[in-house]
Formats: structure tokens, C-alpha cells, sequence
């Protein structure tokens, strides 16, 4: 995780220099959703931890008001979003990105 953070913040510092702002979106696979113990909620807890150094939006709440089935396509794992799926997460973050600018 440390390394994640490095990576992130290498990220940002770079479009800092540019005078750009950086965004990192926490698009959630299946798992993450469908799980109800305390996994999900840690990696939650983790981003929001980022979020005090860095523009964090996670998708995650807004995922769990759609049926989850049509948004992943059919995968054990659920890793890859369908098509449908593509178009609530744009949607999402349409509205999210408009909200903050």
C-alpha cells in the first residue's frame, strides 16, 4: 500500500507541475461489491485515508443502486464491466465531475 501511495502521489505531483488536476476514480470489480464482510469496507477506509492527500471519487455506493448483474459481464470474478455497465459508470461520473467543477 505504501507503494500504491508513492505511485499516486508521483502521479499528482507531475500534473501539479503542469498546472493540471488529478482525479483518481475507484471503480470496484464485482467482488468488491457483492462481498459483505469487512474487506470491502477496508479498502474503502483505505481510499478515504487518500482522499486526505489526493481528489479520491470512489464509484462504489453509487454501483450498489444498479443491478449488479447487467453492469459486470458474466465472469467469476466479475473484473470487466459490460457494456451497459460502461455507460452507468460515465453517467456516474458525468454528474460527479460536473458537481465539482
Amino acid at each position: 500500500l505504501i507503494m500504491l501511495f508513492s505511485i499516486l502521489n508521483d502521479f499528482s505531483e507531475v500534473n501539479k507541475d503542469k498546472s493540471q488536476k488529478t482525479l483518481f476514480v475507484v471503480m470496484p470489480q464485482y467482488f468488491d461489491l457483492v462481498k459483505k464482510d469487512k474487506t470491502s469496507s477496508s479498502y474503502q477506509a483505505y481510499f478515504k485515508n487518500l482522499s486526505k492527500n489526493f481528489e479520491i471519487l470512489d464509484l462504489t455506493n453509487d454501483l450498489h443502486k444498479f443491478n449488479l448483474n447487467k453492469i459486470f459481464l458474466d465472469d467469476k470474478f466479475g473484473g470487466h464491466y459490460s457494456e451497459y455497465g460502461n455507460k452507468v459508470v460515465s453517467e456516474i461520473l458525468y454528474k460527479k465531475i460536473k458537481e465539482m467543477i
